[in-house]
């Protein structure tokens, strides 16, 4: 049982986080719901999210490995999960991700 309620909380803010959740991912994710309770949280958690997707200098395969290490390192599955999601749909070998350490 989770700690943290995900009963969404209501808001003009949170409508917009959500709404900006189901344009990138299709449907409001956990986490979002989870740090709903805290505004700064879910605006510094947007903030930050969003300002990666900018940068496009590293090479997508680079990034993803990047970003997934970590999650494999501290056995997180969700993160583990959700980066391989990700990243496919970005265009990257999936072969290529199966390389990370478990």
């Amino acid at each position: 049982m989770e700690r943290i309620a995900l009963e969404p909380v209501n808001g003009l803010f949170l409508k917009a986080v959500e709404i900006y959740s189901r344009r990138r991912y299709g449907v409001v994710l956990d986490p979002f719901l989870a740090m709903a309770h805290n505004k700064k949280a879910v605006r510094a958690n947007t903030l930050f999210e969003m300002r990666i997707d900018k940068l496009d200098t590293l090479d997508k395969t680079l990034r993803a490995l990047a970003v997934m290490a970590p999650a494999a390192l501290l056995g997180c599955s969700w993160c583990v999960d959700f980066g391989y999601w990700v990243s496919h749909n970005d265009g990257v070998d999936p072969a290529k991700l199966r390389t990370l350490p478990t």
